[in-house]
């Protein structure tokens, strides 16, 4: 993806709030551009009359390990928000590893 491989970090993150938000997920917007405790983008969507957060964490880099995995875990459990709460990562590379597979639609 040769389009976002230019992209600066910051200009990765608004890509993916503008594509959320045309997606129709409500509240779509970004946390601070420093510490921002995992949370890149925060968002909301509502499911059988259940509202419920989004947080995502944006990576514009090759590898996501351990560690960014517990920063995602850690950034919704300490998320302000009264209701249910889950949490992505979106990234601008596609990662081959052993044990590391997209999601099926039944865990999306």
């Amino acid at each position: 993806m040769a389009v976002l491989d230019d992209l600066s970090e910051f200009e990765f993150e608004d890509v993916i709030e503008d594509v959320f938000r045309n997606l129709g997920y409500e509240n779509v917007r970004q946390a601070e551009r420093t510490a921002d405790e995992g949370r890149d983008v925060i968002m909301e969507e509502v499911i059988d009359g259940t509202r419920r957060a989004i947080i995502v964490e944006c990576k514009h880099t090759g590898t996501v390990g351990r560690p960014v995995v517990q920063e995602l875990h850690s950034a919704i459990a300490t998320f302000d928000f009264d209701g249910p709460k889950r949490g992505r990562h979106d990234r601008s590379v596609y990662e081959s590893r052993p044990g590391v597979r997209p999601a099926s639609p039944a865990e999306r």
